[in-house]
Order: C-alpha cells, then sequence, then structure tokens
C-alpha cells in the first residue's frame, strides 16, 4: 500500500496535468501500478484512486467498479447533460465532504492494464467517480467545482480537520 498525498499539504503534483502513461517506456511496470493503485484504494476505503494521489506522476486512476479496475489514459468523451448534487469526499482530504454537482452518466476510453484501447459508460456513482479521478489527473481539486457557498463551508470544516490532523500527526511521534 502506497501512502496518499494530502491535498492540504500543497503538494504540487496534486496541481499538475499528469503525462500520459507511455506503455513503450513506462514510469511503472503496469502490473505493479495496478496492483498499488487497488491495494491502496481499498485499503483505504475509497471508491477511486489517482496515481498522483500517490506520488506517482501520470495518467492512470483505480475505480472500485466489479471487478474493480485500472484506467490508462482514460478521457472523458461524453458528460450527460442530467447531473446529479451530491456530498463528494476525497482520501487527499480525510473526513470532509462538500456538495458537487456531477454528470450522472460519462463515456471513457481508456486503456486497460495492456494498454489496448477501451470504451466503457459508467453512471450514477462510477461517474461521479471517474469524474472525481479524471480531474486530479488534470490537476483539478475537487471542491473547486462546488458552488460558491458549499465551497466556504468546506474551506471552513477543511480547516477545523487540519488541525485535527495536525494534533493526531504530532501525538503519533
Amino acid at each position: 500500500m502506497a501512502r496518499i498525498i494530502p491535498l492540504g499539504d500543497q503538494n504540487d503534483m496534486l496541481r499538475q496535468r499528469m503525462p500520459e502513461f507511455d506503455f513503450s517506456n513506462p514510469i511503472k511496470d503496469p502490473a505493479d501500478l495496478t496492483a498499488t493503485l487497488l491495494t491502496t484504494m481499498k485499503d483505504n476505503r475509497g471508491l477511486g484512486l489517482a496515481a498522483n494521489q500517490i506520488g506517482i506522476p501520470t495518467r492512470a486512476l483505480a475505480i472500485l467498479t466489479e471487478p474493480p479496475e485500472v484506467l490508462f489514459n482514460p478521457k472523458i468523451t461524453y458528460m450527460s447533460d442530467e447531473q446529479e448534487n451530491l456530498d463528494e469526499g476525497c482520501l487527499s482530504y480525510p473526513g470532509v465532504y462538500v456538495k458537487i454537482k456531477r454528470s450522472k452518466l460519462v463515456r471513457v476510453k481508456y486503456q486497460n492494464l495492456h494498454g489496448e484501447i477501451q470504451t466503457r459508460k459508467f453512471k450514477d456513482m462510477a461517474a461521479k467517480v471517474i469524474q472525481h479521478e479524471v480531474d486530479h489527473l488534470d490537476g483539478i481539486e475537487y471542491f473547486k467545482r462546488a458552488h460558491t457557498v458549499n465551497l466556504e463551508r468546506f474551506k471552513r470544516k477543511w480547516e477545523k480537520m487540519r488541525r485535527v490532523l495536525k494534533k493526531v500527526a504530532k501525538t503519533a511521534k
């Protein structure tokens, strides 16, 4: 399992667009990256996880579907006009949620573990997770998609949570 980088630590990798995963010259073996992403996502009880959240600068994401899978170089090719405004959390911002409006259906073109191009539709929660993780790969912090009122509420909650996390970290040392 890899360590998840907290966004609150102002890590630049989480604010930059990630480069494509190059199957001919991989930054990490695709099978190893797949195992690391899936294990870290499951161990942290996440619904999704982007490679840059664990310090690997490439376009790959894990999603808790049945079965769980990793999408390399995902590109959203279609987003439905029908949207839903639901609470959204993030493993890099533990314990803090904010309402985000996301499309209920997306179509994604991506490469599988073997570099084969796939296209797949995701709906409801899976669609929301895909959009969230692709935002990570594009360097977009999820809470920036929130309405102004929800964003201000999120910022107050996150500051309280940061203080709690710092106290916990100090007592753990």
